[in-house]
């Protein structure tokens, strides 16, 4: 019984490690695939920097060189609309057809969470006016009806929390169940070697998947390897039935 109980309890251990190990094996996972996405630059961040870049000149509007290069290398055009009667005062020179030459109060709506002709835009406020820029399609992804109940929010974490530990009470208690089926038809066996002694402190553990019952030759084996075994006992009292002494004549008596 007791071989049982340690089997059960180092495959619980195992079981735990498991989950540890998965857990710490998705977190490093789930941060190496988001690395490298994480490293680029927010389209926000480029339409903020793009309003304040530009400039109004007397021939009419400007961006410095750097700004209209990285523009230009990853594809990305810009307008900027009039506040006042929403047309466009400037745009770059890869601004696609589909943009109208004038904006309603509903397309500027928008803007700021859709796109034009599948093309994602991003908004940002300058002195001048409102400034759009658009990415080539299939650059990003964007939500346009984002509303999400603030409770659900709030309590998030606790649901994640909840679900987690729910999973692993039920992943154990599949666990238990089979391991106590496992461990049924162990019962017979165990009253049937419950006469057999204890095994010897200097015999080797046990590391199998199955409890090592005494066998008569291993119960030899712990008879021989004490130091006051019966089986050296006997030895140092020779052979049963002979002589202490061995002569080679016979005794001379007087008569």
């Amino acid at each position: 019984m007791k071989e049982i109980a340690k089997l059960a309890g180092r495959f619980l251990k195992i079981l735990l490690l498991s989950f540890v190990l998965l857990l710490l094996l998705n977190a490093a996972l789930f941060a190496l695939c988001l690395g490298s996405y994480a490293t680029e630059e927010s389209p926000w961040t480029v339409a903020q920097e793009t309003a304040q870049g530009l400039a109004k000149e007397a021939e009419g509007f400007s961006l410095p060189a750097a700004l209209r290069e990285k523009l230009a290398s990853q594809r990305i055009w810009a307008v900027l609309v009039d506040n006042a009667n929403l047309q466009i005062l400037w745009r770059t020179e890869n601004v696609p057809a589909s943009v109208p030459g004038a904006f309603t109060a509903a397309e500027i709506a928008r803007l700021n969470n859709g796109y034009i002709d599948g093309q994602p835009t991003f908004t940002a406020d300058s002195p001048l006016g409102l400034v759009v820029i658009g990415y080539p399609q299939e650059t990003y992804w964007k939500l346009t009806h984002p509303s999400w109940n603030y409770t659900l929010i709030k309590n998030l974490p606790l649901y994640a929390l909840t679900l987690l530990g729910i999973n692993v009470a039920a992943i154990l208690l599949i666990y238990l169940v089979a391991n106590q089926n496992f461990c049924a038809p162990w019962g017979p066996l165990r009253r049937a070697f419950k006469g057999f002694p204890a095994q010897s402190p200097r015999s080797s553990r046990n590391k199998g998947f199955y409890p090592v019952w005494p066998t008569a030759s291993t119960k030899q084996a712990r008879c021989c390897n004490g130091k006051e075994s019966p089986c050296k006992r006997k030895k140092r009292r020779g052979p049963i039935g002979s002589p202490a002494f061995l002569t080679t004549s016979a005794p001379r008596f007087p008569w």
